[in-house]
Order: C-alpha cells, then structure tokens, then sequence
C-alpha cells in the first residue's frame, strides 16, 4: 500500500503480508507428500507437487471444496494405483493430524514492532481454507497478533491471491 511519490520517494503507509513462508516455514508436510509419491512410484518433484497442490486448492481457499476432497483430487491426478493412494492419503492425513511445531523465522517478531512502531499499518492476506479468526488465533499463538490491523482470508473474501480484489479489500 503506498501514497504515492513524494519529492521522488515512495511513501509507503503500510505492508501485506502473507501467513505461509513468511512468518514461518509451512515446508515440511509439503516435502514430506512429495516423498511419499516418489516413493509410490510417481515421477513428480517438489515444486511440481506444490504447483499441483496449489491449483486444487484455490476453490478450498474460496469456501467452496473441503480440503480433504480437494486432496483426493491430488492424489488421483497422479494416477496411483488405489492402495498406493490409500497409502500416500493415510500418511498425509497424519502429518496433517500431528504437524510440526509451528515456529516463527528468526527476527520476525522484532521486524514487525519495528515496522508498527515506524507508522506503518500491518496486515496479513492469507490464502487459507479456515476464516479470520482462526488465522488472528494462529498469529496470537506465535505471539505476533498484536502488530497487524487488518486480517483478511480468501474464504472470508471468496477471492485468492493474485487476484487484485483480494489486496484492494
């Protein structure tokens, strides 16, 4: 978000951020589903299984799939016999039910007081099957909540990034 130039600067009024791969690294189940297809068999690689993953989520991130059948549609694209599939479903599903801790990248928290404290409004866009207050909830419980003034997801918005409409709101 800027105001424009001013004697030649860009003055900006504030930043959007985004939730995943910003604040933190949400990596690990990714890589650990791009393992277990290779290891099914499937000739596939880690960005082509998050470019894959992406395209099925966006009607998740709209309100308008369940994750779960969205996943599904994952997996049979990639034409895995039934009990490899069943196998790569079971082993995602649990990584899902016992993630990782959640930790922030180092200096975030100090980085947004920094920013806060500067003038500037802070706000997250986040792509995200769940809606605002389960996103201000994750923020709380990586201690960062307080910085931002706006949260906004693509299912509260039924919008996803990059489409303009989802940063003009």
């Amino acid at each position: 978000m800027t105001s424009g130039l001013d004697d030649g600067h860009l003055t900006l009024r504030g930043l959007i951020f985004d939730m995943g791969d910003i604040f933190l690294d949400v990596t690990a189940w990714r890589r650990a589903l791009a393992a277990d297809l290779q290891e099914a068999g499937v000739d596939t690689s880690y960005p082509d299984v998050v470019a894959r993953w992406e395209g099925e989520l966006v009607p998740v991130y709209r309100g308008q799939k369940e994750y779960w059948a969205a996943f599904d549609d994952l997996l049979n694209s990639f034409h895995l016999p039934s009990e490899r599939r069943a196998t790569v479903s079971r082993a995602a599903r649990h990584r899902a039910a016992n993630p990782e801790p959640r930790r922030l990248f180092d200096s975030v928290g100090e980085t947004l007081e920094k920013l806060s404290r500067a003038g500037l409004k802070l706000a997250v866009l986040s792509d995200t099957e769940s809606g605002e207050a389960k996103v201000r909830d994750s923020l709380s419980k990586l201690g960062i909540e307080s910085w931002f003034d706006a949260v906004c997801t693509s299912r509260d918005l039924g919008r996803v990034k990059p489409e303009p409409e989802a940063f003009e709101a």
